[in-house]
């Protein structure tokens, strides 16, 4: 991708994609319009979410979006593409097929979308789970009332290690969910 251009793209049923490189990594921002609401996602170059969000959007909304990115990274004009949705570019960790999809894109409203960044096979249709450190400290820093003092301190003090505690939990909880983690 030329890291002077963007590329954007619709489906017409509400789905918008923004492509760009900026400052040498690759960024795609995709918006899934329902009504007045949006589901914000922002995604790396392999397809792993770093950002999920609904937010307060319509069509012209995401439109002014677009515009407002677009002239923050000093692109102010954008090729138009035909939409294509983004795949996560690893093995489905059951059959091993690069077709993995995001599955908000299941969800009605952005509200009834997961929280985590759930994919699922379009091969097989396995669902399974990647979650990137940048994806889990945007969760415990945007919902800070749900840890204490402590765990706040310690992402402070020593992220990484908090990150990892905090990640052998949530494969736990997956596990019994027989939902796989992506490698």
């Amino acid at each position: 991708m030329d890291d002077r251009i963007a590329f954007i793209s619709n489906d017409g049923k509400g789905r918008v994609k923004l492509e760009y490189i900026q400052n040498g990594n690759d960024r795609i921002l995709s918006w899934n319009v329902k009504g007045s609401k949006a589901l914000e996602i922002v995604y790396d170059a392999e397809g792993a979410i770093l950002l999920q969000r609904p937010v307060k959007l319509d069509k012209e909304g995401v439109n002014k979006r677009v515009r407002d990115v677009l002239k923050a990274t000093g692109l102010e004009t954008a090729q138009k593409t035909e939409f294509i949705g983004v795949m996560l570019k690893k093995p489905c960790p059951k059959c091993s097929e690069y077709a993995l999809a995001s599955h908000t894109e299941a969800f009605s409203s952005s509200e009834e979308a997961p929280i985590m960044p759930i994919y699922y096979c379009t091969n097989c249709k396995a669902k399974s789970y990647y979650l990137t450190d940048q994806y889990l400290e945007y969760l415990v820093l945007s919902n800070r009332e749900l840890f204490s003092e402590n765990d706040i301190s310690a992402l402070s003090s020593d992220k990484t290690a908090f990150l990892n505690e905090l990640r052998e939990h949530i494969i736990r909880i997956f596990a019994s969910k027989r939902i796989m983690c992506i490698k």
